[in-house]
């Protein structure tokens, strides 16, 4: 049976998803900032709490 996670939960699932892909190609978290077009601060937000706008998650989506 299909239990749907919460938003919460699926924010933070692709957050760290997005962490490991990270590190599989070695970039620091600076690095793949700048690599999205963002800055450290913002990336270093969603990375640690999944707050990001659309916008941001489809530019860091593109840039892995």
């Amino acid at each position: 049976m299909f239990f749907p996670e919460s938003p919460y939960q699926i924010i933070k699932s692709i957050a760290e998803r997005v962490k490991k892909n990270r590190l599989e190609l070695n970039l620091t978290q600076k690095a793949m900032a700048k690599r999205a077009g963002m800055s450290f601060g913002s990336y270093c937000r969603f990375e640690n709490t999944g707050e990001i706008s659309f916008k941001s998650l489809i530019m860091i989506a593109i840039s892995l």
